[in-house]
């Protein structure tokens, strides 16, 4: 009489060999994710930062850009949608004063902690610029 192999525990075994690639490639997706959601919000304000210190620019003129830069600080902590972590790094003028430049940038954590095995810390410090045309004295 021949003798017939139990199967019951296999599925068990494979399932408990493949969870691991499997919740690395979840986490991996939902912090790409997140990331791209931030760095996207990020740059939608950089645009909306130089699109204030563009039409404001005539109100601080060409020496102020300290106060520009002041003012451009104000307008993104009050239209913040990255939780306060935006810093204003520069606001600069192109050479022939056509063109504001904004520079900002967020750090940001991840949602999982298993990006930290990757990154020193667990978190990646995006940044956006946007440069917009001064708009003429009316």
């Amino acid at each position: 009489m021949k003798r017939v192999k139990s199967e019951k525990g296999q599925a068990m075994v494979e399932f408990a060999l493949i969870m691991p690639l499997l919740s690395l490639v979840l986490c991996a997706i939902m912090d790409f994710g997140w990331v791209l959601s931030q760095q996207n919000e990020l740059v939608n304000l950089a645009g909306d930062s130089a699109r204030y210190a563009a039409i404001n620019y005539s109100s601080y003129g060409d020496t102020q850009l300290s106060g520009l830069k002041d003012g451009v600080t104000s307008y993104v902590e009050a239209n913040e949608v990255l939780n306060k972590r935006v810093v204003v790094d520069s606001v600069t003028l192109d050479d022939t004063k056509t063109y504001v430049q904004v520079k900002l940038s967020c750090k940001t954590p991840f949602i999982t902690g298993l990006a930290g095995i990757f990154f020193r810390k667990n978190e990646i410090e995006l940044t956006a610029v946007s440069a917009m045309p001064i708009e003429p004295y009316l």
